[in-house]
């Protein structure tokens, strides 16, 4: 794709220093993960599976409009930025979860 005019080419340099602006995080910090999958059941199981070494929120937020999806957020402190990577990658392999921000 050729970015041809400069509101263009502007809009593409936002979204990039965006995202290659690293947040800076203090920790211990709370951290909150959305995650999202086909049942409540399922979804509580996949936070117990992930989070088994501390305690940890966590509630029900949203529903797919046609009911298929559910949404759930997940909080627990975490101690460095590996550890919050790891978690997030956790819930990433967990079968049940579909999709975690």
């Amino acid at each position: 794709m050729e970015l041809k005019s400069p509101e263009q080419k502007l809009r593409a340099f936002v979204i990039f220093a965006f995202f290659m602006k690293k947040p800076k995080i203090e920790y211990p910090d709370f951290w909150e993960y959305k995650i999202i999958g086909q049942s409540r059941r399922e979804l509580k199981e996949a936070a117990a599976e992930v989070i088994t070494d501390r305690a940890y929120k966590f509630y029900f937020s949203r529903k797919s409009k046609k009911g298929k999806y559910i949404s759930a957020n997940v909080e627990t402190k975490v101690f460095s930025e590996s550890e919050r990577n790891s978690i997030f990658s956790a819930f990433s392999r967990h079968p049940k979860v579909k999709v975690v921000f």
